[in-house]
């Protein structure tokens, strides 16, 4: 039986980045990548390679969120396209500790998920689910060794506000 664990929230707060009050002017987009470059050793790719089970098609319904683009909420198709396409489905998780990652919770069956790995760069290490978010939507992943030249992110409870949310998807790719 899995574990049930209470979720990190997952805001990017340092004093080292001075951050727009809401009066004020937002980030320019140099700043903005000063602040993406400094979270960027956290963000890792998700990928779960997916099965049919007794002829059932995997589905989930875990990953729906806004879309920055059109204002409305968008999740996936659940996993019959990707078994279909032999290709995993993706999604963007962050690295907390040396080896453990806070992602999404797909709300999938585990007989549908043949396999669980986390993406860094060009290197993939296996994962498994270890426990998941009480309250929040979110799995805790653990790999079965650390990821070469990523590091987790660092949060300082001292930092005070305004901060900022990052979150991490791949959008409008081709």
């Amino acid at each position: 039986m899995m574990k049930r664990a209470i979720v990190a929230i997952v805001v990017v707060a340092s004093r080292a980045w001075p951050v727009a009050a809401v009066e004020e002017e937002p980030l320019s987009p140099a700043q903005q990548v000063k602040v993406a470059e400094a979270v960027a050793p956290a963000l890792v790719r998700v990928e779960y390679t997916l099965r049919f089970d007794k002829g059932e098609a995997p589905r989930g319904s875990g990953w729906m969120q806004r879309c920055p683009n059109c204002g409305r909420y968008h999740g996936y198709d659940g996993g019959e396209q990707a078994v279909r396409e032999e290709r995993p489905l993706e999604v963007g998780g962050f690295l907390v500790g040396p080896r453990r990652v806070v992602t999404a919770d797909m709300l999938m069956h585990p007989r549908f998920i043949q396999a669980v790995a986390v993406r860094f760069g060009k290197e993939v290490v296996p994962a498994r689910v270890v426990a998941y978010g009480r309250d929040q939507n979110a799995a805790f992943l653990e790999l079965k060794r650390p990821l070469k030249g990523a590091a987790p992110l660092r949060f300082d409870a001292a930092a005070e506000g305004p901060y900022l949310a990052v979150t991490y998807a791949r959008l409008n790719a081709t």
